[in-house]
């Protein structure tokens, strides 16, 4: 009977053993709870929350500045308007000089007084008047057949004119600038010069110093000779600018001149 006894109290423990094997929950059941307990009783001490309930951290807000009394942006003061007067140059086209192109010989002599020199500058006949502007460049067919003489005063070779009345003046060469372009300078630049009343700018041009010419070749027309294939030519060593020893002119080709007045060759 003891035997029996102990074969059935074995059972039990060993089937005992085997539930808590299959639910191991309820076999830390107590001890799960102790912990919790323990949790509850430390969050109760420190006021910082437990398992079931999150802990719930208070932020911090800025509050919104008041737009009544927050600190704006200074304003930078506005700058004086600047009343410097701007210099004027000044310079003014020589509308006299441009208005002889086309008066003849005898205008000019009447007007400049008499011939001081000659020349073929540039292969034409080239005359300059004793208060001319430069020398005045006549073009007709056998200009250079004509009757030359040496004039008794200057010693200069000249060829003499076929008809005073008739020979218009086709041409100006200046050796000063001033005397095209009035006013008091040393440099005038190009954009300047084009700004004058009448005038307006087409082209600079590189010379590549042919004929002995500055580098630079800049040309414009001038709307008082209602032509615009009369130009004016300015010859400068700077890009952009004149000085004092630039070469100005103003002509129309000998083409042109043939054609107005009916000439053929």
């Amino acid at each position: 009977m003891k035997k029996i006894t102990a074969i059935l109290t074995a059972a039990i423990l060993l089937a005992a053993m085997l539930a808590a094997c299959a639910d191991p929950s309820k076999a830390g059941a107590k001890s799960a709870g102790a912990v919790t307990d323990t949790q509850t009783e430390t969050a109760a001490e420190t006021g910082l929350g437990s398992d079931t309930e999150p802990l719930e951290i208070p932020t911090q807000t800025e509050a919104a500045p008041d737009s009544t009394t927050a600190k704006q942006p200074e304003t930078p003061p506005e700058e004086p308007e600047d009343t410097t007067p701007v210099p004027v140059r000044g310079v003014t086209l020589n509308t006299d000089l441009l208005s002889e192109y086309k008066m003849t010989y005898a205008e000019l002599t009447a007007k400049h007084g008499k011939l001081v020199d000659f020349s073929t500058y540039e292969g034409g006949a080239f005359y300059k008047f004793e208060n001319g502007y430069g020398y005045y460049w006549f073009y007709y067919p056998g200009w250079h057949l004509g009757e030359s003489r040496i004039d008794p005063e200057g010693g200069f070779e000249y060829f003499v004119m076929d008809d005073e009345t008739k020979r218009l003046c086709r041409g100006l060469v200046c050796s000063d600038p001033r005397n095209m372009f009035i006013g008091d300078y040393e440099t005038l630049g190009i954009e300047e010069i084009s700004k004058l009343e009448g005038v307006h700018y087409q082209e600079t041009l590189e010379t590549f110093g042919a004929l002995g010419l500055p580098a630079y070749h800049s040309v414009f027309t001038y709307d008082g000779w209602d032509n615009e294939n009369v130009k004016i030519h300015l010859y400068h060593d700077k890009r952009n600018m004149i000085d004092l020893t630039s070469r100005c002119k103003f002509s129309i080709h000998m083409n042109y001149i043939e054609e107005e007045e009916g000439i053929s060759r």
